[in-house]
């Protein structure tokens, strides 16, 4: 690849060369750099505000109690779970198991610290390959600096663990360099780990088959499906045993958790307003399957007779996950009071909410610019656009919120980090073409 291919807004994969990108870049001075940010900032923000764990974060905390004390993944000693993924939770036990709880929250925020940091720096990587050194660069910087991946440092949650897996798993995929059963199995292993986090990765597999067939550069089909049918086995061979330990404990299978007809319903039932809420009094006392399938079943049949209600509250689910950005401080809520006091908390809403506005600004301007340059068939298998439709897409049909959004965050910034590199571009060409405006009409006074 050559130096001007590099700083292209748009790398050699995204002009369809299929050219391995040349050695990783994490040993330039301003890669160590936006790595050393990012690294300083989210040390900062967990020296200064305390873990203290609310809704989610403290059920998951909760949860990762009572594995490391040897109860087993369950809301109650004796009576196993299957209502959420356990991936987060067992992290988190592990965690515990390894340094005990007389070290408090300090190793999961380390912990946190290095996935974030480890997150950008393939983020950063995989948007250099897809768009080009600059953009990479403002990609990595743009996440470096993000408010609200900083602000999950302090949190027990899955956001920052989904995120990094995702990401692993769409770098070990873009590694043409390597053998194929080797990049299946890496792929497999990374998505499988996401799954466990959060079973919105299930279909990933045909997700990142799909880019590979439509998008930049694309391979032969029967390569291309042969590799997805290799990562679907990887990930089902690792997500069996919990599987089968579900069917044990619950009579029958339970692929990995037992709340999405929960969700479905909270979307799409007379009283929904697209957002999380409670579960109705009725299915108090029910045991996880049954309310689940319950609750799927009535919104299933509440979409089947609402057809028009579903089609706009579609709209309405991927308008508010996409609205604000204020989940970060939301939970961190009580930490933040007890460092800074309540005052703290409006600049601190409003900070998130206007990087994330201009962010997603700067997205769309990637995604403009990389639209105007691929043409519209390789531009829909782009992978940073193929996964922020797919993640907006579930939620859309099921339930949004803020948080929501957030394993859209790294492909927002690859979009933002080429929209960066376009407006700079834009400026460069503009300050090249008033130089020649410049040197023409002193030519033409000389003359």
């Amino acid at each position: 690849m050559t130096t001007k291919e590099a700083e292209s807004s748009l790398g050699p994969v995204a002009t369809g060369s299929g050219a391995e990108v040349e050695s990783p870049s994490w040993w330039r001075p301003s890669s160590v750099g936006t790595l050393v940010l990012a690294l300083a900032l989210r040390i900062a923000w967990g020296a200064v505000v305390p873990v203290a764990p609310f809704s989610d974060c403290a059920v998951y905390d909760l949860l990762a109690r009572n594995i490391s004390a040897g109860q087993g993944y369950a809301f109650e000693p004796g009576k196993p779970s299957a209502f959420w993924a356990v991936g987060t939770s067992a992290v988190l036990a592990a965690v515990y198991k390894v340094f005990g709880h007389g070290f408090g929250y300090g190793p999961m925020v380390v912990l946190n610290v290095l996935v974030g940091v480890a997150t950008v720096w393939l983020a950063m990587e995989l948007s250099r390959r897809w768009f080009g050194a600059r953009a990479g660069l403002a990609t990595g910087f743009l996440l470096a600096v993000w408010p609200g991946q900083i602000e999950f440092t302090t949190l027990l949650a899955s956001e920052l663990l989904f995120n990094f897996c995702v990401m692993a798993a769409l770098y070990a995929e873009s590694r043409d360099c390597w053998r194929p059963g080797i990049r299946a199995t890496a792929t497999g292993t990374a998505l499988a780990a996401a799954c466990y986090v959060r079973p919105l990765a299930l279909l990933l597999p045909a997700a990142l088959a799909w880019c590979r067939l439509a998008g930049p550069g694309r391979r032969r089909p029967m390569a291309v499906l042969a590799e997805a049918a290799a990562v679907a086995a990887v990930m089902a061979a690792l997500i069996a045993p919990w599987t089968i330990r579900n069917a044990r404990a619950f009579g029958r299978p339970v692929l990995i958790s037992a709340n999405g007809g929960s969700n479905l319903w909270m979307g799409n039932n007379p009283n929904s307003h697209g957002l999380y809420m409670s579960l109705p009094t009725e299915v108090d006392g029910m045991g996880e399957l049954e309310r689940d399938e319950l609750l799927g079943r009535r919104a299933k049949q509440y979409i089947r007779e609402n057809p028009g209600v579903f089609a706009v509250g579609l709209v309405r689910k991927l308008m508010l996950t996409h609205e604000v950005e204020t989940i970060g401080v939301i939970w961190n809520r009580e930490g933040l009071t007890r460092a800074f006091g309540p005052g703290a908390l409006p600049p601190l809403y409003s900070v998130s909410n206007i990087y994330w506005r201009g962010a997603v600004a700067l997205a769309l301007i990637g995604a403009g610019a990389a639209l105007a340059r691929l043409g519209v068939m390789r531009w829909l298998g782009l992978p940073p656009l193929v996964l922020w439709v797919y993640f907006a897409a579930v939620h859309a049909v099921i339930v949004g919120g803020d948080r929501y959004h957030y394993p859209s965050v790294p492909m927002i910034a690859a979009f933002a980090g080429l929209g960066v590199a376009t407006l700079l571009e834009l400026a460069g060409a503009w300050r090249s073409r008033a130089r020649f405006q410049d040197v023409a009409d002193c030519d033409l006074v000389h003359a």
